[in-house]
């Protein structure tokens, strides 16, 4: 965020005072904005800063941030609130786009990031729960595109996540998976 980025050389930290928790500083001093910072400019900012209670704050990219940098990444419980809020989100599958871009852009640079099986097994059930029911709406091409985005995932598939796919599915969109 330019506005962090800017203002940090000059005040050296933020004013937490009469903020009890992030949600309340974020609202206090950010208020819309907060959708435009980045998780690392709000940590700067406020030393003491984890977000969790902000989450729905956040912009996706935000939000892949703080799945990575505050340690949520290995909580099977805080990754499934993090795809909660892009799954209430309106147009989540563009939340969920911007998040996996990201996500996938830390997981490269540090396999140790999906180190957890049960991890891995909440990020794709919920992403197949937000993806798999509109498969049938798109094209051969955005699907694939889909797949390819969740191929840190996919070798994890079971027949849980399977039953999520629309029986109507054309066998090419099958054979995609």
């Amino acid at each position: 965020m330019y506005l962090l980025s800017f203002a940090f050389p000059f005040v050296g930290s933020a004013c937490t005072q009469g903020t009890a928790t992030d949600r309340e500083w974020l609202l206090r001093y950010f208020g819309l904005f907060t959708a435009f910072g980045s998780y690392s400019d709000f940590a700067t900012l406020k030393s003491n800063f984890h977000g969790h209670d902000s989450l729905d704050l956040f912009s996706a990219e935000a939000l892949a941030q703080l799945t990575v940098q505050s340690k949520t990444i290995y909580s099977p419980s805080a990754i499934q609130k993090v795809l909660e809020v892009i799954r209430n989100k309106e147009e989540p599958l563009h939340h969920l786009t911007a998040f996996l871009e990201d996500f996938n852009t830390f997981v490269l640079k540090s396999s140790d990031f999906l180190g957890s099986t049960k991890v891995r097994e909440t990020m794709l059930m919920m992403t197949a729960e937000i993806i798999f029911p509109q498969i049938t709406d798109m094209s051969l091409e955005d699907t694939s595109t889909w797949l390819h985005r969740l191929h840190v995932l996919l070798p994890h598939v079971n027949a849980t996540v399977l039953e999520l796919l629309p029986l109507s599915m054309p066998c090419p969109y099958y054979q995609a998976l």
